[in-house]
């Protein structure tokens, strides 16, 4: 899913508007519907592969759908925010940040195995909690199930309202009226 909202920067422009904005919520709704309709493209094509090629058994389907969505949400929200604020840095910055998920958290090996950094950055990592709630689902053991999908939920906003007040800072900038 993050590598999918990744992907997504390379042919999506995340902040150039095809035509003049006439407000920053607009053009914020604008950057943000070709995201919304690739999370659902994900959503569907992800729950398919696990249901029905790879044969999957959860728990709950609804709550495995739910999860999916949520991290969805919270992962193009990261990538949008990055790529947005910062343009291609931003896709740098969001490549190293999946790289540095990847290892600390804790999806291939304990955390106590990990090296002393990503042991002290693993509470931090958003995939820590969408890999908690993924195994909550399967197993129906549902000990850190919504704790993880708030974390991701609220990681989600944050991102969201930060990308927002970006998009109110530049069309500010570059579309609000002069006096003359």
């Amino acid at each position: 899913l993050f590598v999918g909202a990744l992907l997504l920067t390379n042919v999506y422009p995340f902040i150039q508007p095809s035509v003049h904005p006439t407000s920053f919520i607009g053009w914020y709704g604008s950057k943000t519907f070709i995201p919304l309709v690739v999370i659902i493209g994900q959503i569907v094509l992800i729950i398919f592969i696990l249901k029905f090629v790879l044969g999957l058994q959860v728990a709950s389907t609804p709550l495995l759908i739910l999860t999916t969505i949520i991290v969805s949400f919270a992962f193009m929200a990261i990538i949008q925010m990055l790529t947005v604020i910062l343009g291609d840095v931003g896709r740098f910055a969001g490549l190293l940040f999946l790289i540095v998920q990847l290892t600390s958290s804790a999806g291939t090996f304990p955390v106590e195995l990990l090296p002393s950094f990503f042991q002290k950055v693993h509470n931090f990592m958003p995939m820590k909690y969408a890999i908690q709630a993924y195994r909550d689902v399967i197993s129906g053991q549902y000990t850190n199930f919504v704790e993880s999908l708030a974390i991701l939920i609220i990681v989600g906003v944050v991102c969201v309202a930060t990308s927002i007040s970006f998009f109110a800072i530049l069309f500010k900038r570059r579309y609000s009226k002069q006096p003359t």
